[in-house]
């Protein structure tokens, strides 16, 4: 899913804003997007489908050819969703700090 963060005068949002209609599924493909976009990691979203039970999601973030992949086994939509704000928060503070030694050096 391809999602856009548009800077306001007051501060940001993503486009498309999350739509509580979507299915679990794309709810997470977008989630997945907006992580992605804020922190440049490269995010896969794995659906896996078994008749009769919830479905379940794993997923890959990083690339192998850039240094290593982290992946996830199968997990239910709540706690594919809290580990997306982990990858999230984790990806963000490293940027900081990279951001504030970057500014140390000079």
């Amino acid at each position: 899913m391809n999602v856009t963060r548009v800077e306001t005068s007051t501060g940001s949002h993503i486009e498309p804003e999350l739509d509580q209609a979507w299915s679990e599924e794309t709810k997470l493909e977008w989630h997945a997007s907006v992580v992605a976009h804020d922190t440049g990691l490269r995010i896969e979203l794995h659906p896996f489908h078994r008749p009769g039970k919830a479905a379940q999601y794993g997923m890959n973030v990083g690339d192998f050819r850039e240094g290593g992949q982290t992946s996830i086994a199968a997990r239910p939509f709540a706690d594919a969703w809290d580990f997306l704000v982990a990858v999230s928060i984790g990806a963000q503070a490293l940027l900081r700090q990279q951001q504030y030694a970057k500014e140390q050096d000079t």
